[in-house]
């Protein structure tokens, strides 16, 4: 009879390193995704049958931007706005929006933070009761207008954020439609 004694570990070592250098490899295109997953850039243009001064008297006003085309309308955030300081029109005013998000009573602040009139509308979330603004950085709306001709108007909507929280992400991956209409 012949026998062998077979030492299970020989070469182990060599394969807990191929094991362990995957598992980091792996960690760290996860970690990758997940950081670029952090940025939201959203861009929408659409061209307007009206000439520029017309269509900036339509999008100059915050609250009633928002009433006509803000994605909140479709869970039927918000019911009332009111000016908490500044004109409403100028860099600095802030908008309070009051409604309710989900049952339960919902207030957001909107800073205008540029206003160049003509050209550009630009704001961003100053907080709200669902501390949304506590898991963003360099959060802006815009809507900037592009005059094409003597009756038409390109109006570009950018939303451009970084998304700090991991609750954030999770409605990014989960329910995008739900984020964008809290920011």
């Amino acid at each position: 009879m012949w026998s062998a004694q077979v030492d299970l570990f020989d070469g182990a070592p060599l394969l807990w390193i191929v094991a362990a250098a995957l598992v980091l490899l792996s960690l760290a295109a996860a970690c990758l995704g997940l950081l670029a997953g952090t940025r939201l850039l959203l861009t929408r243009s659409v061209l307007v049958h009206a000439d520029n001064d017309r269509s900036w008297q339509a999008i100059r006003d915050l609250p009633a931007l928002h009433g006509r085309h803000g994605k909140g309308r479709e869970y039927r955030i918000v019911g009332e706005w009111s000016l908490r300081h500044g004109d409403g029109l100028t860099g600095g005013s802030v908008w309070q929006a009051r409604g309710f998000w989900r049952g339960a009573p919902y207030w957001a602040e909107l800073e205008i933070l540029r206003v160049d009139p003509g050209r550009e509308l630009s704001f961003r979330l100053r907080g709200d009761s669902l501390r949304t603004h506590r898991g963003l950085a360099n959060h802006v709306g815009s809507m900037t207008l592009e005059p094409v001709g003597p009756q038409a108007t390109k109006i570009t909507w950018r939303l451009r954020a970084r998304l700090r929280s991991p609750g954030l992400l999770f409605a990014k991956a989960c329910f995008p439609s739900r984020l964008r209409a809290r920011l």
